[in-house]
């Protein structure tokens, strides 16, 4: 998949994404979930598929790993609780090996680039 970049708008034949990257404890527990629902990307991923080294910014890719692998997709008619309740495909990867500690350190900083952190 080519890069995906944030924002509404972008250039013709980009589809809206969204992103949410699921957090995992070494007990496979969910912790939280790191969630943006306006990208735009060339296609929709498929399971299997990597997220694109230097895709996300800095800062989420040294959470999320350089090339995350999509786990699933989340197909909605209609987003919950979402502004415009447009459709949208949610593109799912899990990440493990994360402490809520280092979420809560970098939570600000993810704020202001865009992306909703959620606990669980």
């Amino acid at each position: 998949m080519s890069p995906i970049s944030g924002g509404a708008s972008g250039p013709a034949g980009q589809v809206a994404l969204g992103l949410r990257f699921e957090f995992y404890d070494e007990d496979c527990h969910l912790i939280a979930a790191l969630v943006r629902e306006d990208v735009k990307g060339a296609a929709v991923p498929r399971p299997g598929e990597q997220i694109g080294a230097g895709s996300l910014s800095p800062l989420v890719h040294d959470l999320v790993g350089a090339s995350p692998i999509v786990d699933h997709l989340d197909h909605y008619l209609r987003v919950p609780r979402s502004r415009d309740w447009a459709p949208l495909t949610v593109v799912v990867a899990h990440v493990r090996e994360i402490t809520v500690d280092q979420l809560n350190d970098v939570e600000d900083a993810l704020d202001a680039e865009g992306w909703s952190l959620l606990r669980a």
